[in-house]
């Protein structure tokens, strides 16, 4: 079985890399940022906290790297 890649998972990734880079170049607090970006407040609040993305967490699962894969693509 072949495994879809959600769109908007990885935008939503993508959203959140963005706002933490915000947060610590600016002095915007974490709820709101999640509402001006509207990204989910609990992943960003863990993510600024040092927690893994999905992404990050699951990549030694993964058969193809995300270089691999986007050459796929």
């Amino acid at each position: 079985m072949a495994w879809k890649v959600n769109k908007s998972t990885i935008d939503t990734e993508a959203r959140i890399q963005q706002v933490i880079n915000a947060i610590k170049s600016t002095n915007l607090s974490i709820s709101k940022a999640a509402r001006d970006f509207q990204v989910p407040q609990p992943t960003l609040h863990h993510q600024v906290h040092g927690q893994q993305s999905r992404q990050e967490a699951h990549a030694k699962e993964q058969n193809l790297t995300v270089s691999e894969e986007g050459e796929l693509i």
